[in-house]
This record gives C-alpha cells, structure tokens and sequence, in this order.
C-alpha cells in the first residue's frame, strides 16, 4: 500500500454517529427481490458483507470491509483470513437498512465498516477510532472487493479489467505474482495513479459486456487487486494517516454495478469523487 503523510480526502472527526447517504448521490433501493424471493434483501451479513447481484446470471460479492488494518508498531495486524479474527467481527444492521461491521486492530485502534445501498450499488466507509492515549502513526487499511463467486465478473486473465487513465481507459498494469513451493499463491496487479488526470476507479466489464462493477475510494492512490483465480478481488487503496488520542478518520468509497457498462459506472464515480460535499455525518 502506497503511503503519504495525511491524505486531505480522509476526514478526522470526534464524532460517533453512523456514516449516512448523501443526497443526490445515494438512493434508497426501489426494493425488489434480485433474487425472486420476496423480502430477500441484497446486502446480507456473515463473516463478511455479502451482495446479491443478478446480471446474466446470479453473483455473490464478498465484501471485506476492510481486509487488513494496521499501524505503526503494532506487531500483529488484523487480517480478515488470519486465525481467530473473523471470529471478533460484530455485524448490526444500522438505522437506514445497511450493514456495519466492526472490530479491533491490537488494542488500540477500533474499526467500523459501513455498506448502504444505494440505486446502483453500495456506498462504503471505514470509520478509523483511536483508543489509546498517544498518537496512532502510519494507520493504512485495505478494502478487498471479491468477485470469485461472481460468475459474471470473474476476469483472471483481466481482458475485461480497466482503470481510467489519463482520460480513457487502460487495461495495463504492472504484476507481481506470489509463488510458493512452485505454486503461484497470488498474482497481484496494480497502477499507481497520475495525479490529476487519473480517477482511483478499476472497473471490471460483466462476460457480456452489459453489466459493469466498479470501485472507487476518495483517497485511493492506487487501483489494482489479484487475479489469481481462487481470490479474483478488486481494490482501490489510499496511504497511510496518523490519528490523535480519541479522535477518528473515515475512508469513503462506492461500489457501482450498472446495467449499462463502464461509461455509466464512470459518470456515478466522477460524480462521487469530485464533489466538495462530505459525505460522513458529522
């Protein structure tokens, strides 16, 4: 993960209110069941968040909300897959029909991650709270979208995989595989952002072409993920922050899936990337 000092697009707050839509950007599902099954909601909790998605066929997004938390010198990270820690996780529903999810890094950073829905897709934050008495240096966090059981996106050999580059879309990244006893574990990919002319957006193009997923953090530095076919993930990370003594930050991000392809999946996440507006209630 890329770092910098204090990206300006996470927000420190003192607050402990629920993150909540903002108006305009998000709305309220219409509420019909994906699924046919009626009262069958698209948002489900487990050892993760869950997304019920129908395209050509249906797919289950696993959200990891985050995958990894960390900060300088805490010896043992929280790692979603590690050992145990799936196990302290705590799942609610929140007061506008979303899901949190919350837990601890060490004993001295909090963590609550948010999905509500939205019209096409799910708004995301990750609420960062310091509960110690000195300054938490280093803080970075990583948020893994995963698409190996959705059919639909599923994309190993990422022909189907984009970011926005410099105006357009590219589909070229820089690769970094994980082998181990011989064994390829990971094949990680990713592309550093150039400042200004680049959105921290990958898109993945449904088989068909039709349907588009994409995601997009604010302060996001760089998009990239593993295409490695038993993780299959998509990730758009920020750098690391420092945090005061009782004092919170906030990473704020959609997951867009549209009908209509990566060009109306690109107008929700401009939209949402260039706006002055906070999100977070403050």
């Amino acid at each position: 993960m890329a770092c910098s000092d204090k990206p300006s697009s996470v927000s420190n707050d003192n607050s402990t209110t629920s993150a909540q839509p903002a108006s305009g950007i998000v709305e309220k599902y219409p509420g019909h069941s994906p699924s046919g099954f009626i009262g069958d909601r698209r948002i489900r909790p487990g050892h993760y968040i869950q997304m019920d998605v129908l395209a050509a066929t249906r797919n289950f997004i696993n959200i990891w909300l985050p995958e990894l938390c960390s900060y300088k010198g805490l010896e043992k990270p929280f790692f979603l897959l590690s050992p145990g820690e799936v196990n302290q996780l705590k799942l609610k529903n929140t007061s506008t029909g979303g899901i949190s999810l919350s837990g601890r890094a060490g004993e001295e950073l909090e963590f609550t991650g948010t999905a509500e829905e939205f019209q096409y897709g799910l708004y995301l934050t990750v609420r960062y709270h310091n509960v110690s008495d000195r300054i938490l240096e280093d803080v970075s966090s990583s948020v893994c979208i995963q698409l190996t059981a959705a059919p639909d996106f599923r994309d190993p050999d990422r022909k189907k995989t984009y970011w926005y580059n410099n105006g357009k879309w590219d589909n070229t990244f820089i690769e970094n595989s994980v082998v181990q006893e011989g064994i390829e574990r990971c094949k990680f990919y990713n592309s550093k952002l150039n400042e200004g002319t680049s959105l921290p957006l990958i898109v993945v193009e449904s088989q068909t072409g039709k349907h588009a997923i994409g995601l997009i953090f604010r302060d996001a530095l760089g998009v990239g993920g593993n295409s490695q076919m038993s993780t299959g993930c998509i990730h758009s990370d920020g750098g690391s922050f420092d945090i005061r003594p009782g004092e919170s930050a906030v990473r704020e991000g959609i997951l867009i899936i549209h009908p209509e392809g990566k060009e109306a999946v690109l107008k929700f996440a401009r939209e949402f990337y260039l706006t002055s507006v906070n999100l977070i209630s403050q």
